[in-house]
């Protein structure tokens, strides 16, 4: 006999309708079941929450710990009270009480909501847990997190409506059908960004931490997000930059996550010079650049292996012989510059590399590729700045000149011909 029948029984001699009878007990019935499920999950709460603390902190791993920090545990053991009521309701209330059906729907949809709760609770905790790997660098789960978290709202807001409705849930998703159409409309950049992501995340395009520029929606830093639909970069003003996942597929960014991989920076500047003062390297001009250490040895090769001959009692003509021009001269200088700079790599893999551009109507130009020890914009800078001062303050050693354009402030003492600096 049900705890209801036994009550009716007890106040059918009182001066009650038999309407109000029956809806007292019923109360009174409800009413003991809700005190008791508490009072018990009261006691037991305190009991269960201290021996799981005591079990996962005489753990080795971590992530138990995490998961009762962040109060995963406790919104475990508030299970037991909704899944008690349920257990323990037809005890109290008959199935043929007015009653019944509405409290064991709200037992059910109090342990639905509790275990939505619980999972979007330690899905949190497991995307923090990942976020700390080194594996978080290459592959971010953030898409993937929050299409499972809508996976879980979807399928619990279609067993909330089967449970308010009393209907089966499969009978719901078959009536989904005409709504496919308004889901897909509603759920467009979801489902783009979950397909943008997964293209992202497979060719390794993108991670948290790398600095990419991406000038159409004024990006240029560092990814600090990679979520389902959006990318969010920390820009070098401290500005976010919030990037659609589906554009970082569809259009063209730049990554520069191999620079911060190899550990340099590359140095690619050309600087042009007035072809006027290219010229052949006379013996005086030799001797006068013998006396700079980085090429004196090559130079004093040169003095030795082109000093004039006499062929018959006649000297060989100039054109006819092997000749180095200043512009050759210079080119070693700055690849030997180069070698001996500190900050400039040494790696095989990342040599230094001084040409010759196509000379047009602003003169010729010496292309210099190069490749910085180092990732920092400050370190950088100043070896370029360092650089590029010294080949500027050295040329007129060679007796060479740069192409500049004509003004009336130049001190070149060709207005027409001086210096420019191209990066």
């Amino acid at each position: 006999m049900n705890l209801d029948k036994k009550i009716l029984e007890l106040i059918a001699n009182e001066n009650f309708g038999e309407l109000q009878t029956i809806y007292i007990a019923e109360l009174i019935s409800i009413t003991s079941l809700a005190f008791i499920v508490i009072l018990v999950h009261i006691l037991l709460k305190g009991t269960l929450l201290k021996g799981i603390e005591k079990l996962v902190r005489h753990t080795d791993t971590d992530w138990d710990d995490r998961l009762f920090d962040k109060g995963v545990f406790n919104k475990v053991t508030w299970l037991m009270p909704w899944i008690l009521g349920q257990v323990c309701l037809p005890y109290f209330l008959g199935e043929d009480s007015k009653i019944f059906s509405f409290s064991l729907m709200v037992f059910q949809l109090g342990l639905l909501i509790q275990v939505a709760w619980i999972i979007n609770a330690s899905l949190t905790v497991i995307l923090d847990i990942y976020q700390e790997s080194k594996m978080s660098k290459e592959i971010p789960i953030n898409g993937f997190i929050q299409i499972i978290r809508l996976v879980v709202f979807f399928f619990t807001a279609i067993l909330f409506i089967a449970i308010l409705l009393d209907k089966p849930p499969l009978l719901l998703l078959s009536g989904l059908g005409a709504l496919t159409a308004v889901i897909l409309l509603v759920f467009k950049d979801a489902l783009l960004g979950f397909v943008a992501g997964i293209q992202l995340i497979g060719n390794k395009m993108i991670a948290p931490g790398d600095r990419i520029e991406m000038q159409r929606y004024g990006a240029d830093g560092i990814v600090k997000e990679v979520a389902l639909t959006t990318v969010k970069v920390k820009n070098w003003d401290n500005t976010i930059a919030t990037i659609p996942t589906a554009s970082l597929v569809s259009d063209s960014f730049r990554n520069w996550r191999g620079m911060d991989y190899s550990g340099c920076r590359m140095i690619n500047r050309s600087i042009l010079i007035n072809m006027r003062t290219v010229k052949f390297c006379d013996i005086e001009m030799l001797e006068s650049l013998s006396d700079l250490n980085l090429i004196k040895d090559y130079v004093k090769d040169l003095i030795s292996e082109f000093k004039f001959k006499e062929d018959d009692g006649k000297k060989v003509r100039p054109s006819n012989k092997r000749r180095v021009t200043n512009l050759g001269i210079f080119r070693r200088y700055i690849i030997n510059y180069l070698a001996h700079y500190e900050k400039i790599s040494n790696n095989p893999e990342y040599g230094s590399i001084v040409g010759e551009t196509e000379p047009n109507e602003k003169g010729v130009g010496i292309s210099i590729l190069a490749y910085y020890d180092g990732i920092d914009a400050l370190g950088y800078n100043n070896a370029v700045g360092n650089i590029f001062d010294h080949l500027f303050a050295i040329i007129p050693e060679f007796e060479l000149d740069f192409y500049q354009l004509p003004s009336d402030t130049t001190n070149s003492s060709d207005k027409n011909l001086s210096y420019v600096n191209q990066d």
